[in-house]
């Protein structure tokens, strides 16, 4: 995802929490397959952390410092589907 598609999709994001504004700074791009590309976006006011899915024609995304591997992503499908937020963002 090239940073002026994430800044368009950010314009369109408000936090769920304060409804601050978010910038690209916010957002780091987790990784992209099959059509979906995962961010992790942090708000810069109440430091609410939210996982983005973007579904659609997005381009690859740039690599990250750490690569997830093939479990992370099925680790973060499986919390998804379980409703266990809490897990995915390490909250104990």
């Amino acid at each position: 995802m090239n940073e002026e598609l994430l800044k368009d999709l950010l314009d369109h994001i408000r936090c769920g929490f304060c409804s601050s504004s978010l910038e690209t700074q916010d957002a780091q791009i987790m990784g992209s397959q099959d059509g979906m590309t995962f961010l992790q976006i942090v708000c810069p006011n109440c430091y609410a952390k939210a996982l983005v899915m973007v579904i659609g024609n997005v381009p690859p995304a740039e690599p990250v410092e750490t690569p997830i591997t093939k479990e992370d992503q099925q680790e973060i499908l499986n919390t998804i589907k379980d409703g266990n937020f809490k897990k995915l963002f390490g909250e104990k």
